[in-house]
C-alpha cells in the first residue's frame, strides 16, 4: 500500500504560507515514521492542503487547533 500524508492548517495567514506550512508539517510526519521504521521512504508521500480542507469552524479557538492536522490517505493502485 502507498500512502499520501496531507498536512492541514487553520485560516490564519495567506493560502501560500499554509500550504508551506502544512507540507512541512505532514513531511514531519513522514520522517518520524521512517525513523520510527513504521513507514518505507518510497511507498509514502507528503503534501500540503493549508486551509482549504477544514474539519471545524476557524472562528474558535478550538476549531483552529482541530484543524491543525495531518491525514493518511491510502492511494489506489493504477
Amino acid at each position: 500500500m502507498r500512502l499520501v500524508l496531507v498536512g492541514h492548517t487553520d485560516d490564519i495567514g495567506s493560502l501560500e504560507a499554509n500550504v508551506k506550512v502544512s507540507r512541512l508539517r505532514a513531511e514531519a510526519v513522514r520522517q518520524k515514521r521512517m525513523v520510527e521504521g513504521d513507514i518505507a521512504p518510497e511507498r509514502v508521500l507528503a503534501e500540503g492542503a493549508g486551509f482549504l480542507a477544514p474539519r471545524r469552524s476557524n472562528q474558535t479557538t478550538d476549531g483552529r487547533q482541530m484543524n491543525r492536522r495531518v491525514e493518511a490517505v491510502p492511494l489506489t493502485a493504477p
